[in-house]
């Protein structure tokens, strides 16, 4: 009986760990979307305002906030752990991917 209750209390002590992680992710999700969501809002208003320099300065900012991201992201795993298993590093990747994208179309556009 005492093993089950020591099983039991090991699982509930688990999940309440995974529970604090997963705020504390949640916490860093919703930062992360309100900075991109202001980057998003900035860059629609100098387009519409065809303002082709500001277009490309928001987008190298933000490219730099990504990769400083990255690096501290970098920094904070330990050398055993790959980091193509990290969700985060994958979001990361693919954000920086995609304004590479976006900076060739407005540097494209603006010819």
């Amino acid at each position: 009986m005492e093993q089950f209750e020591v099983k039991a209390r090991a699982i509930l002590l688990g999940a309440a760990f995974l529970s604090i992680a997963s705020a504390d992710a949640d916490a860093q999700t919703r930062e992360q979307l309100q900075g991109e969501g202001e980057f998003v809002r900035t860059l629609i208003r100098a387009r519409d305002a065809k303002d082709c320099r500001l277009q490309l300065r928001l987008i190298d900012e933000r490219k730099t906030e990504l990769r400083s991201q990255m690096h501290r992201l970098k920094r904070s795993k330990p050398a055993a752990v790959p980091m193509k298993s990290d969700g985060e590093a994958m979001y990361l990747a693919a954000q920086m991917e995609g304004l590479m994208n976006r900076r060739a179309l407005v540097a494209r556009e603006c010819k």
